[in-house]
Order: C-alpha cells, then sequence, then structure tokens
C-alpha cells in the first residue's frame, strides 16, 4: 500500500509504504492535515463492508479519525474494521438495516458514544432486488441511498 501524506507548509508529497494485507490490491490513501481529522471526532460510513464505503472507512481512519461503519454486512463489516486497523485507524462495525429507523437511531447513538459525531458518509444502496424482499415497491427505482436525518435532543 502506498500512503501519500500532503502536508500544505511544506508543500508536496511525504510516501509511505505499508501493507494492505494478502489479497488486496494496492491502494493510495491520502493523508491530509486537517484539524478535525482526530481521535475525539467520530464519521459514520453507510455501506461500510465493500466498494466506495469500504475506501471511505480507511481513508477516513487512516486520516486519524474513529470510524463507525454500519453495514448489514457483517461479515464485510467486520473485514473493513481490521484493515482499517492494519493502518493504524480506530473503526468499530454495526450491524444495520438502514430501512429500519429504529436501527438508524442506535447506529447513531453508537456512533455518539464513541465521540464527537462530526461526518457522515452516506454510501450505503441497494444494487438489486435480489439484496431486499419487496425493492421494487420500497423503492420503484434501480437504486437507492438511505439514511434519515437526526436531532440531538
Amino acid at each position: 500500500m502506498i500512503v501519500r501524506s500532503l502536508h500544505p507548509k511544506r508543500g508536496g508529497y511525504e510516501r509511505k509504504s505499508g501493507s494492505a494485507g494478502a489479497g488486496h490490491p494496492e491502494k493510495d490513501i491520502l493523508i491530509l492535515e486537517d484539524r478535525y481529522f482526530k481521535p475525539a471526532n467520530v464519521c459514520i460510513v453507510t455501506g461500510a463492508a465493500s466498494g466506495i464505503g469500504r475506501a471511505t472507512t480507511l481513508a477516513m481512519a487512516a486520516n486519524g479519525v474513529k470510524v463507525l461503519c454500519a453495514d448489514v454486512d457483517e461479515t464485510g463489516g467486520e473485514a473493513t474494521v481490521k484493515m482499517a486497523e492494519r493502518l493504524g485507524g480506530q473503526a468499530q462495525f454495526f450491524k444495520v438495516d438502514l430501512t429500519s429507523e429504529e436501527q438508524i437511531k442506535a447506529c447513531v447513538a453508537q456512533a455518539a458514544k464513541l465521540g464527537a459525531v462530526k461526518f457522515l458518509a452516506n454510501i450505503a444502496g441497494i444494487g438489486g432486488s435480489a439484496h431486499c424482499p419487496g425493492y421494487r415497491a420500497i423503492t420503484g427505482a434501480r437504486a437507492v441511498s438511505l439514511f434519515a436525518s437526526y436531532t440531538r435532543t
């Protein structure tokens, strides 16, 4: 794995090498200096078990943000957590069905226990009717991204 660090004060990139683990293609992760990228802050990533959600989780974790990996795929979600930890990041998996308001509230509550929720990456989607019984009735479209807004009480 190649990790690139951007240091605005010094200009340019700093290359760091490491291993993403067996069976994983080489990836580039940009490390940015940002006052909000710290372990006290939390990012909820929906769809974290694979694809763009996994990549987002790894980028946020590598940049020092705690990540709550939200997905219905427990195996993939736990694998994402292990990958984030290999990068030196902090991540926790939370199994959630984003069509359930109660599960969404529980997900947000769990994230709040980890620190200040500063980021939300709403990546989850339904890729086809095989993933969700009643898919057509729920969405009426080929893909959907779901996550409810929440308010602090």
